[in-house]
């Protein structure tokens, strides 16, 4: 499933300097917004290909290693995380941003603790907690 892919690819990302709960939150939030906006596997297989083809192709670059002669291939563009916040999904749009989800969803305890964590009590504590710490 490429759901998959995106977790992975962010959650590294995200948990730099980031609590973990927030970071569990928004991957529940964007899997949520998949969801709600009817993105499919199909869908996110044509987004992957397009990024794969706009942004991944003119991107690489094949460096000649002057000691040995190999070749090595390096990417120099967006991730697809970050290709796709920037685009989007066609006639979609996107889910808000690590910071946009902060300032709103994250926020919104109705939302958060019975939407997303499924009203689980020690992940509603660790979010609650969390909150008041930055508050």
């Amino acid at each position: 499933m490429l759901y998959d892919i995106e977790i992975d690819s962010t959650v590294a990302e995200l948990t730099e300097n980031k609590s973990d709960i927030r970071c569990l939150c928004y991957e529940l939030y964007k899997l949520d917004w998949l969801k709600e906006h009817m993105i499919t596997a199909d869908v996110q297989k044509g987004a992957v290909m397009r990024w794969y083809k706009e942004e991944y192709q003119p991107n690489i670059k094949v460096q000649l290693n002057p000691y040995n002669g190999e070749a090595a291939r390096e990417f120099d563009g967006m991730p697809f995380e970050s290709w796709i916040q920037e685009n989007g999904y066609e006639n979609e749009g996107i889910y808000a941003s690590f910071d946009e989800f902060l300032t709103n969803e994250y926020l919104n305890d109705y939302y958060m603790n019975e939407e997303l964590l499924d009203n689980d009590a020690s992940l509603i504590r660790e979010r609650k907690k969390d909150l008041e710490v930055t508050v």
